[in-house]
């Protein structure tokens, strides 16, 4: 027997490569840092672009940064997550 296949199904990785791409194009990508501290102290960071505030693609910077938020915490890291804004540590 053949398994039923949802054929709405599309792998996230497809959606991060294709985000990527349309920021890298946009010549203003903004550097983006997530950082998961876990119950041992343990941190783990991933630093990816995404879109400037002032560009008119920026409303796709949230659903794509709770997605990987997500991917992060349901991939068995247990802990706090925190957006890290950019121009924060520029201040520094």
């Amino acid at each position: 027997m053949k398994p039923l296949l949802d054929g709405a199904f599309r792998p996230a990785v497809l959606h991060n490569h294709a985000f990527l791409d349309a920021v890298r194009r946009s010549e203003k990508p903004e550097p983006l840092g997530i950082a998961i501290e876990r119950n041992d102290g343990l941190t783990s960071i991933l630093k990816t672009v995404v879109f400037a505030e002032d560009c008119e693609l920026s409303e796709a910077n949230l659903p794509y940064v709770e997605r990987l938020v997500r991917l992060f915490c349901g991939c068995g890291v247990d802990g706090r997550s925190q957006l890290q804004d950019p121009r924060a540590s520029a201040n520094t």
